[in-house]
């Protein structure tokens, strides 16, 4: 509620002790929070290197997995590696995280880290393609 301003004033100070305080009790949503916080800058100074320490730490939660092969594809905190960010989004995909599906497919298309390859692109964006998800749709039809 701190976070979007919902039913309290937005503070992102607040946030994050309160997320500090809930990593007792879950401590893999707290630290994807406390991740995206210091990522984002809010409530903190920016900090990618904190960020990723927190992900790792939440490592097998979908978001988490998302999140690094994120720093890693843009090397924010870490050597951008694609190799790294291909196997961050393996997992994430595996889970069934649509947007790691539409972030693989990327990967193939350019050719980042790995052989270009504009069918199996094609076949990651349509598994990406979802509700929640509408980039993969868009990268699906344009490679089509």
């Amino acid at each position: 509620m701190y976070i979007k301003g919902l039913g309290a004033e937005q503070d992102y100070a607040k946030a994050r002790k309160l997320f500090e305080k809930a990593v007792a009790e879950e401590p893999g949503p707290a630290f994807v929070a406390l991740g995206l916080l210091h990522a984002r800058g809010q409530g903190v100074p920016q900090d990618y290197v904190k960020a990723r320490e927190f992900f790792e730490k939440s490592a097998t939660m979908t978001d988490s997995q998302k999140n690094l092969a994120l720093m890693y594809a843009q090397g924010l905190g870490v050597p951008q590696d694609y190799v790294i960010a291909h196997q961050w989004f393996e997992k994430a995909a595996a889970l069934g995280e649509h947007s790691a599906f539409t972030n693989l497919g990327a990967l193939y298309e350019h050719g980042y880290g790995i052989a270009p390859d504009k069918n199996k692109a094609k076949e990651l964006y349509k598994k990406g393609c979802a509700e929640d998800n509408q980039q993969g749709c868009y990268n699906y039809q344009a490679l089509n």
